[in-house]
């Protein structure tokens, strides 16, 4: 770990605006220390460009351009859709086919981001970030959109359910992140639910979805 962070810093710090290649001989150790010096690059503000079948680690941040799209899954089956301009975090994502207890956590940054839960909200937890609130997932598909100002500070967070693929329509609650309080828990596709920071804490209001 060690070795990635020296490198991971030192080619930040001296190659930021040139093309960085990362290999390794697919050993345990040549294939740790890419990741770890990988990890270091992208904490030191050195990104890159994915590709096609290009592997998204715990803790890579994903972001997308303005007028790009992108499509990432995962090995359980959850599917997220990122619109232009959209940002987010890969916390983590345990899963066995065979366990009970499987999690999953992903923080949304900012812009218009829908997913489909996979296998590891449906045997276990299933948590999304974002900056305003917690939701927390039963197996469903749901579409949120965050909205900063000009300024970087967030405006609003709104949220909606959506039909499954297979046809069926699940649940998914709104948490208050600092008191953990169940603000709303959605169980139509037919409202938009909208949540704003205010002085007091968070205010959510339901609203009627628009014909598209």
């Amino acid at each position: 770990d060690a070795q990635g962070l020296v490198a991971g810093a030192f080619l930040a710090k001296n190659y930021k605006d040139k093309k960085i290649a990362i290999l390794h001989d697919k050993s345990p150790y040549g294939k740790g220390l890419a990741d770890e010096t990988k990890k270091a690059l992208n904490a030191n503000g050195v990104t890159e460009e994915l590709k096609v079948g290009a592997p998204v680690l715990q803790g890579d941040v994903v972001q997308t351009s303005d007028g790009s799209l992108l499509a990432i899954s995962f090995v359980d089956g959850t599917a997220f859709n990122m619109g232009a301009g959209a940002r987010m975090a890969i916390g983590e994502l345990v899963y066995d086919a065979n366990s009970a207890s499987n999690s999953a956590v992903f923080s949304f940054v900012r812009g218009a981001i829908s997913f489909v839960a996979g296998q590891a909200a449906k045997t276990g937890d299933m948590r999304i970030e974002t900056p305003i609130a917690t939701v927390g997932i039963r197996g469903t598909s749901v579409n949120t959109n965050i909205i900063v100002d000009v300024n970087g500070q967030v405006v609003s967070v709104t949220y909606s359910l959506m039909q499954d693929p297979d046809g069926r329509i699940g649940t998914f609650s709104i948490i208050d992140p600092t008191t953990r309080a169940v603000i709303a828990t959605v169980t139509t596709t037919d409202s938009v639910f909208t949540v704003t920071p205010t002085l007091a804490g968070i205010n959510a209001l339901a609203n009627p979805k628009t014909a598209q």
